[in-house]
């Protein structure tokens, strides 16, 4: 099995599906036959869960080298941009819970993004034909060695923050994690200064980023994706009738 997790469109053509099925009321759909499992990454899930503790399986799990632990994440954009970063924002949801095969985890992925992300109301059928559908694996986690050390526009970053009463670092007063897919520091134009600022926001810290009295315990990682829009949907399900 190779090193590097590899996203394909078969992914959110069946992430549409379910979608669709669910606001029809309809019961869930039958796996593609060519979407299969990964044992090895089901395996390595059970390792390496949750993502506060995935530095530390990084370094103890028990998956070879070839089974690098991988995550998975569903975004739901709505616009009519066949660049899927240009449409706005309906929903993103990753693996977070137990873990399941990758068949079970995209149904799941699918409808938890749709209809639980607490930022957003839940996805509407007049909206279907406007959506667009991100699947994303992620791979190659390394500790950084800094929370800097990373490339924009190749890593994401998956950060821990313990932010102290003062620059002693005796007397925590917040911790927090927070983590964004390497799409997104591109997407909003920012550097790796600003994108370490929203994730401490992200993690629920408003304080601002003050390294003097801040631990930041950094891991990069990146992302193999794929997408569709409704319109590709539709073509698919045609073979699928």
């Amino acid at each position: 099995m190779p090193s590097e997790a590899t996203a394909t469109k078969l992914m959110p053509l069946f992430c549409f599906e379910v979608l669709d099925n669910a606001l029809q009321g309809k019961s869930h759909p039958a796996y593609p036959k060519d979407l299969g499992t990964e044992p090895s990454y089901v395996r390595c899930m059970v390792c390496c869960f949750p993502f506060a503790i995935l530095r530390l399986t990084l370094r103890s799990c028990s998956c070879s080298r070839s089974d690098r632990c991988r995550l998975l994440f569903v975004t739901w954009r709505k616009g009519k941009h066949s660049e899927i970063s240009e449409n706005t924002l309906r929903g993103c949801k990753g693996t977070l819970s137990n873990p399941q095969s990758l068949n079970s985890l995209l149904r799941h992925m699918a409808l938890n993004s749709a209809f639980e992300d607490s930022r957003f109301q839940p996805i509407t059928s007049d909206e279907l034909p406007k959506l667009h559908c991100e699947v994303s694996l992620l791979h190659s986690f390394e500790p950084a060695t800094d929370c800097y050390d990373w490339e924009v526009g190749k890593h994401g970053v998956d950060i821990d923050v313990v932010v102290y009463s003062d620059a002693t670092k005796t007397d925590s007063i917040f911790k927090g994690h927070a983590i964004f897919l390497p799409t997104v520091a591109p997407e909003f134009g920012w550097d790796t200064h600003e994108t370490i600022e929203h994730l401490v926001r992200k993690a629920g810290y408003k304080g601002g980023v003050n390294l003097a009295r801040m631990d930041i315990t950094t891991t990069r990682h990146q992302s193999s994706h794929a997408h569709v829009s409704y319109k590709d949907y539709l073509e698919w399900k045609k073979t699928r009738d």
